[in-house]
């Protein structure tokens, strides 16, 4: 009997196919066919068995497959990707119907994980919305996962970096418009995080589709209604400033609403959200007065999206922004009282209108946004800035006004797969960006003291610091993800980019990138590339010469003149400014150890060049010169886990050795949105933001009685610093004196499911602990040696706790 059955299996297995009709479908009950699409059969661990293309009629058939469990792939361009468990011993003919991407169905991104992408060359790490919404971010904004990403720092002035490069090197992108401060390069955006359905952070991109960066690029996603209306509130109860077991006003209010639903069923949806944050931080230093040390973070984000499905074939988009902030006491610290800060001001609007079309099997995708970005930097305090050994006063020494507005077209179209020497998937796009700058920017006098009190240096300001300028970049590219075999992948891209504020403005940056995973039967992959990237010349660089002047005095310690006045001109290079750009490759070994394990192991190199420098020349006639002298290099070693807990929870670890060397005098440092007095000659050496080594441990947890726990743990060097003297020149190398401490912090956020009785709602109820274990992460350090107490490590943050309540109707 037991023979019998084995041969009654064996013949049913050989005559057994998977077919089947892929379509979709349109409100007026219309079928589309779906030739082009690629429907791939795949084993429960991933592995390819077969793939295929759809013909004419949509129509696609596996024959001869053996008797397993299968998971069905359906991809097209536009589309949602397709997937449905399936049974090899059975042929049912499968009638799969495709739904638009971003329109009517509710689809979670979850992070990259235990499952080992094979078609592409590119890194990337997606935090989906269940992640950001469980794993503890300070803040709760989209910035707050990026640190998640191996290889990606918050620096020591609050800014990101991705890997080695300076914070305004980097992309930021939303639903493929590009948000990002032009004035400054700066990530000038901001969102209600609960709008946000996926931020993927693409550390590595070899995709030519991507231009104005020359580090990494980060996307964020937003969501869209549904037919289902949906409500939610959370984090209503404000919470109290307390000092001496006293209550004292108010420590933080961050009440965040979104409603969505259909206007038309089918066919008309929407999204609002509303989030108002205020929060202090506590500056714990010695020398600032209670209730008068707190830096307050302020804002007020609104953000709309309208989304129509004209047919299931065509989709409309548009979406509107509105994200004013205040940002008060930059500066306060142990070195600066209030009336010594400033203030940093924005208002910002975003509109965006998108339509996406399939024609057969092609997808085209047009793109219209307006930024208008407007900036204010406010001294907190009047008078001459005066800089001591021990302890600055007076009032801050900068004041700037900014009126910015971006316009982009953007168009990209996706051809239908094309069967030649395997599979190609060419896309081709242009952009074009006009930006219009208006401003004022104006100090005054600022003053170096020694420790006696005795002027050493002074600074004054000449000319009216008014700035115009009007700019219009455009780009077009062309890219072939090429399959030409079965387990290989190839990006093959070239990219072209125009500036006309800048000297030699057109640039071309060839891109080529590559998967392999023939390996241990797909559970090994090797991808890399190599690749150009041009990235910005920020337009407050281009009106440089516009800027005021500083005339410098230099006087001995008696107080008799010791050089000047000297007069800086402002001078931009010769020759012109150039576009800064960086040459990078990588390679990366995947290997899916079990089936819910997967180890990672890289190492990357990035060369950054003509990075805008600032230079002081101290001869007559001085001057204060801009060029593209500037360079950096970035190397890393990195190894990453991420293991699978569950479908819906999973840990991830990394540990990233890295060192990020450059030139010191970057521009943005002097004349950005937190600008510098005191510019010395420029050195080559360790980054502000080099981090040799990096740990970090995060993910969620499914535990019973529906809690999640999702821990996070960084252990990192610290920043290095250099040391001065009391005219404020370096002594040494710069970034050579020392480090500080060890960076290490563990965070744990708890929330429990709840049913709330009165309401016959569900809601969530949790805890935030940040810094559990109270360890010192100072971010002061005594570094002038004329002070009595050089080489103090001061301004660490404590515990925290804070609580969260959350209602969804």
């Amino acid at each position: 009997m037991p023979v019998l059955s084995f041969i009654f299996a064996v013949l049913f297995a050989s005559s057994t196919t998977v077919s089947g009709t892929v379509g979709s479908m349109g409100s007026d009950g219309a079928p589309y066919m779906m030739p082009g699409a690629t429907v791939s059969l795949n084993t429960l661990d991933g592995r390819v068995v077969s793939s295929t293309v759809t013909d004419g009629r949509g129509d696609f058939r596996f024959n001869d497959v053996e008797p397993n469990a299968y998971t069905l792939r359906v991809e097209m361009p536009g589309f949602r990707t397709f997937e449905e468990p399936i049974s090899g011993d059975v042929s049912i003919p499968h009638q799969i119907r495709l739904a638009l991407a971003g329109v009517t169905e509710n689809v979670e991104v979850t992070a990259e994980g235990s499952q080992l992408p094979t078609d592409s060359a590119s890194i990337s790490r997606v935090v989906s919305r269940q992640e950001i919404e469980t794993v503890p971010l300070k803040d709760e904004q989209f910035i707050d996962t990026l640190p998640l990403v191996p290889g990606v720092v918050r620096g020591p002035d609050g800014h990101i970096n991705v890997k080695g490069a300076r914070s305004n090197q980097s992309d930021l992108r939303v639903n493929s418009s590009a948000v990002a401060d032009p004035v400054t390069g700066e990530y000038g955006f901001r969102l209600p995080v609960d709008v946000i359905d996926s931020v993927e952070t693409t550390t590595n991109s070899y995709s030519a589709e991507f231009g104005s960066f020359s580090s990494g690029v980060t996307q964020i996603h937003t969501r869209a209604g549904q037919n289902n209306f949906h409500f939610g509130i959370q984090n209503v109860f404000p919470r109290p400033r307390t000092r001496s077991g006293s209550i004292v006003g108010l420590d933080s209010f961050t009440p965040r609403m979104t409603v969505s639903g259909p206007i038309i069923p089918d066919k008309l949806f929407y999204l609002q959200s509303f989030e108002y944050k205020f929060d202090r931080t506590r500056v714990p230093a010695q020398r600032l007065p209670e209730l008068k040390n707190d830096t307050i973070f302020e804002s007020l984000d609104s953000f709309t999206q309208l989304d129509y499905e004209i047919n299931a074939l065509h989709h409309l988009s548009t979406t509107f922004s509105l994200f004013p902030e205040k940002n008060g006491f930059i500066g306060l610290n142990t070195f600066n009282a209030e009336e010594t800060t400033h203030d940093f001001r924005q208002r910002g609007m975003f509109f965006a209108i998108s339509e996406r079309a399939i024609f057969g099997s092609s997808l085209l995708e047009t793109t219209y946004s307006v930024k208008k970005y407007d900036a204010n930097v406010r001294p907190n305090g009047s008078g001459i800035m005066f800089l001591a050994p021990a302890f600055n006063s007076g009032g801050f020494f900068n004041r700037q006004d900014r009126e910015s507005t971006q316009h982009q077209w953007s168009s990209t179209y996706s051809f239908a797969p094309i069967q030649a020497a395997g599979r190609h998937a060419v896309r081709i796009g242009t952009e074009i960006k006009y930006n219009t700058f208006n401003g004022r920017t104006v100090s005054t006098p600022v003053e170096i003291l020694s420790s006696s009190g005795a002027m050493l240096e002074r600074i004054d300001f000449t000319g009216d610091g008014r700035l115009y300028k009007r700019k219009t970049d455009a780009g077009m590219f062309a890219q072939d993800n090429w399959e030409p075999t079965a387990g290989v992948a190839l990006q093959l891209g070239v990219r072209y980019d125009h500036d006309s504020a800048i000297h030699e403005n057109d640039n071309i940056a060839p891109r080529f990138g590559f998967a392999f995973s023939r390996l241990n039967n797909g559970r090994t992959v090797i991808r890399g590339g190599v690749g150009l990237f041009y990235g910005r010349v920020p337009i407050n660089a281009t009106v440089f010469d516009q800027m005021q002047q500083r005339v410098v005095t230099r006087f001995d310690i008696d107080g008799e003149n010791a050089g000047g006045p000297l007069v800086y001109r402002n001078t931009l290079r010769p020759a012109g400014l150039r576009t800064p750009y960086a040459a990078s490759w990588n390679v990366e070994v995947g290997h899916q150890i079990i089936e819910n394990l997967v180890l990672r192991v890289g190492v990357q190199q990035r060369n950054g060049r003509r990075d805008l420098i600032v230079e002081p020349v101290d001869v007559q006639p001085a001057a204060l010169v801009l060029d593209n002298r500037g360079s950096s290099r970035y190397r890393e070693f990195s190894a990453t886990a991420s293991y699978r807990v569950s479908s819906k929870h999973e840990l991830l670890f990394s540990y990233v050795r890295s060192r990020s060397i450059g030139d010191l005098n970057d521009f943005n440092t002097f004349f950005g949105n937190d600008p510098r007095a005191i510019i010395r000659t420029n050195q080559r050496s360790l980054l502000p933001f080099d981090a040799p080594q990096r740990f970090l441990f995060w993910g969620t947890v499914g535990l019973p009685h529906k809690i999640t726990v999702a821990p996070l743990l960084e252990v990192r060097s610290g920043f290095p610093y250099s040391m001065v003297d009391q005219t404020l020149n370096f002594v040494g190398q710069r970034n050579r004196a020392g480090r500080f401490p060890t960076f290490a912090s563990l965070d744990l956020q708890v929330l429990r499911s709840i049913k709330i009785p009165m309401l016959h709602k569900s809601g969530q109820i949790g805890l935030q602990f940040f810094n559990i274990t109270g360890h010192s992460n100072p971010r002061d350090i005594q570094n002038n040696l004329a002070a009595t107490d050089f080489g103090a490590f001061s301004n660490s943050i404590g515990r925290r706790l804070h609580a969260k309540f959350k209602i969804d109707f």
